[in-house]
């Protein structure tokens, strides 16, 4: 897995703003130099509007920037580490890549250490949540989060296995999106709790 070919929507959206902070006073006024449209760039900043790598590269152009200056991760990034799923005893074992993320687009007060990722390719139990969880996502969960908080989803281990599910506080117990087919559990004393998602995260590659 290449690392370098992951690219995070929100950090291109960081680095388009930092560069007008840098060089204008406010965007409007950058909008207004380069003729751009300054709804939808006010979009594309707040991400109503998505930021792809195609117009990335034109305003590269436009600005007469390198290529790359805006998908690039910046150093004020840190590196979370993939964890996959040990098949022989069902435990998290380090997956041997990390996953590059701007530390603007984490909440100030996360103990970065914590955060492990899980690649969408990684068999994890997505289905029970498939509303709730993007299939193509990085799921990036922390390991201090550990107390329980209603329609938070956790990933825990239930009879041996690793699985994914949601607290719900009025049954103090563990829901999916697809209850006809996946029950509820309701005895606590045989779930560990191991983690809660913070953050599911749509990349792109080149």
């Amino acid at each position: 897995m290449n690392m370098n070919l992951i690219l995070d929507q929100q950090t291109m959206i960081e680095n388009l703003k930092e560069y007008i902070n840098k060089h204008f006073s406010s965007p409007s006024e950058f909008a207004k130099k380069y003729s751009l449209d300054t709804s939808n760039l006010s979009n594309m900043l707040s991400g109503k509007r998505k930021f792809t790598k195609r117009l990335a590269f034109e305003l590269e152009d436009k600005l007469k920037l390198e290529r790359g200056y805006f998908t690039r991760i910046k150093d004020e990034s840190i590196k979370i580490p993939f964890m996959k799923i040990n098949d022989d005893n069902y435990t998290l074992q380090f997956d041997n890549a990390y996953f590059s993320i701007a530390k603007a687009v984490l909440v100030q007060n996360t103990k970065y250490d914590d955060l492990f990722a899980i690649h969408s390719s990684i068999k994890i139990d997505r289905e029970p949540l498939t509303k709730s969880i993007d299939k193509s996502h990085i799921l990036i969960f922390d390991f201090s989060q550990l107390e329980l908080i209603n329609d938070k989803i956790y990933l825990i281990e239930y009879l041996g296995h690793l699985i994914l599910r949601k607290f719900n506080t009025s049954i103090s117990g563990y829901t999916t999106d697809i209850p006809e087919i996946y029950a509820t559990i309701n005895d606590l004393s045989k779930v560990n709790v191991l983690s809660r998602l913070v953050y599911t995260i749509s990349v792109e590659s080149k």
